[in-house]
């Protein structure tokens, strides 16, 4: 029997490594709380979302909160011809809901023109959760590593805004 918890789908084949993440989950009222297992859980959400002919690409971020609440949002890029509506977020919502569990479902759904990667093409999760946590852009990333330095900068703008 292994230890290892890392997988995309984060299956977890020690009992006693499955009855710490169901702690944390209870305790958080958020599953995978912590970054690598985060990880793992946002990946089981962008492949339900990349079914979705109406999206292009989405990023979720799982921020705490001042309060000691937890927000969970979701950054999502529209296909071309299509926009964000209630009727999408609607359907957005079914879909993790359905095909994943209610923990899956985001707090928010954000309209994002479009998702930073470094330049290997990863999303940039990390960075976008010290910019929403009210870390200034020159902390949260180092822009000359990014695929896209004004989608980078559209998030310091949105959470700027949101931490007003």
């Amino acid at each position: 029997m292994t230890d290892t918890l890392w997988s995309p789908t984060a299956r977890i084949e020690n009992s006693a490594l499955r009855e710490d993440l169901n702690w944390l989950e209870e305790r958080e009222g958020r599953p995978f709380p912590d970054h690598d297992a985060f990880w793992a859980w946002s990946v089981e959400v962008y492949d339900v979302l990349e079914t979705m002919p109406e999206i292009s690409e989405a990023l979720v971020v799982g921020v705490d909160q001042p309060d000691d609440g937890y927000w969970l949002g979701l950054f999502v890029v529209p296909a071309s011809g299509h926009a964000l509506d209630e009727d999408l977020k609607q359907r957005i919502v079914t879909t993790l809901r359905t095909r994943l569990t209610p923990r899956h479902v985001p707090d928010e759904i954000v309209e994002a023109p479009a998702v930073p990667h470094t330049l290997s093409g990863k999303r940039l999760e990390v960075p976008i959760k010290k910019l929403l946590t009210g870390r200034p852009l020159e902390k949260a990333a180092n822009i000359a590593s990014v695929d896209d330095p004004d989608a980078l900068r559209w998030y310091a703008r949105f959470a700027a805004d949101r931490l007003e």
